[in-house]
């Protein structure tokens, strides 16, 4: 109808905001305010085996359909509340939860949803696999993305850091049309719930890679492809493609963890002196002119000074690379300012909004000041 239609699509048009889903960069979150926790879920313990991942899916409120609605407009001259006949059908249908009535997304005629069962096929088989285990899940925007994350048989041990750093699998599947549903690669340092994939993408390159291909006739067609730390992959109905698919997704991972672990150790080796901490700051945090700096801007460079020195989890890597790293990622989690302070927004901001954007920005900030210093 009209309310749930025309109205609320208007809504949501309305309170959309630009999202960036290129990677899942740096987020840094302590245990009380993860974006798990944020979203009003604590991860369990992690555990192997599809029952555990539909269990911790379940507590999230993820286990939803989704469903596309028709949307009306209203015929121009009528003047009070419009009946059926002053409707006319609009070139587009609305993609709303089927438990609330919720629209999550806009789109064309032609769309079909992809139910949050089949976008996780892929992580459904690599736990089914025993190549992960599932240790989370949470809902944002109201059920337009959905999360769960998997953790890898993989550590890294920086030098000098006696926090290891544990590697991630995040599945992401999306009802509301803000980016595609991926596979995104991601690591965790457990002493502070620092979460670098900037970093991991920086590290590894931002090119288009494909993972396993399958000839039809003489073209080949790609099963997945990566772009930085985004694994993007086709819906394969086969259970056989489905396990080469997860294999390949795990492979690559590994080796691009391989090759985060060689560049987390270059932080962790590299000392960086109190100027080159201070060039990072201030490039991060610019001002129009140095000569006069908004008051605003210095006590918001002033905590990130603070965080270089005292923030959590920096025993044995302060004045290093690594330790500004992981400084500058927490101060976007929780110091980033934000309109809406909700808890979905917060979480948000740390996967895919403001807080994302700030760190990507601060590990390409760190990554020339490093070689200045060479």
């Amino acid at each position: 109808g009209y309310e749930s239609g025309a109205a609320a699509a208007a809504e949501m048009i309305r309170e959309r905001r630009p999202q960036t889903a290129a990677a899942l960069v740096p987020l840094v979150a302590r245990d009380d305010v993860s974006p798990y926790a944020l979203a009003g879920y604590v991860p369990t313990a992690p555990a192997r085996g599809t029952e555990a991942m539909e269990g911790q899916l379940a507590r999230a409120g993820a286990l939803f359909g989704v469903e596309c609605a028709p949307l009306y407009a209203v015929a121009s001259g009528c003047t009070g509340m419009p009946t059926p006949a002053d409707l006319v059908g609009a070139p587009a249908r609305a993609v709303r939860r089927s438990d609330t009535g919720r629209i999550l997304h806009v789109t064309g005629l032609r769309y079909e949803p992809i139910q949050t069962e089949r976008g996780l096929d892929l992580a459904k088989a690599i736990l089914a696999g025993g190549m992960a285990t599932a240790d989370g899940a949470l809902v944002l925007r109201g059920g337009g993305v959905i999360v769960l994350r998997m953790r890898l048989p993989l550590v890294l041990r920086p030098h000098g850091d006696s926090s290891p750093v544990q590697c991630y699998l995040c599945s992401v599947v999306c009802h509301d049309g803000s980016m595609a549903n991926s596979l995104y690669m991601t690591t965790i340092r457990p002493v502070c719930e620092n979460t670098l994939a900037a970093g991991l993408a920086q590290a590894t390159g931002r090119e288009r890679t494909a993972v396993g291909r399958r000839a039809r006739g003489t073209t080949a067609s790609e099963d997945a492809l990566v772009r930085g730390n985004a694994i993007a992959f086709r819906h394969t109905a086969g259970a056989e493609a489905k396990i080469r698919l997860a294999e390949k997704a795990v492979s690559v991972a590994t080796e691009r963890f391989r090759l985060f672990g060689e560049r987390v150790e270059l932080w962790a080796r590299t000392s960086m002196s109190a100027a080159a901490r201070e060039a990072v700051v201030r490039r991060l945090l610019p001002a129009t002119t140095e000569a006069k700096v908004h008051p605003t801007t210095e006590a918001n460079r002033a905590k990130l000074r603070e965080l270089i020195e005292v923030g959590r989890g920096m025993e044995g890597i302060r004045g290093t690379a690594w330790g500004v790293v992981n400084a500058m990622t927490e101060y976007a989690d929780h110091y980033t300012r934000l309109r809406d302070q909700s808890p979905d927004a917060r979480a948000n901001s740390i996967l895919f909004g403001r807080g994302n954007a700030l760190k990507a920005k601060g590990v390409e900030i760190i990554e020339e000041v490093i070689g200045e210093l060479v």
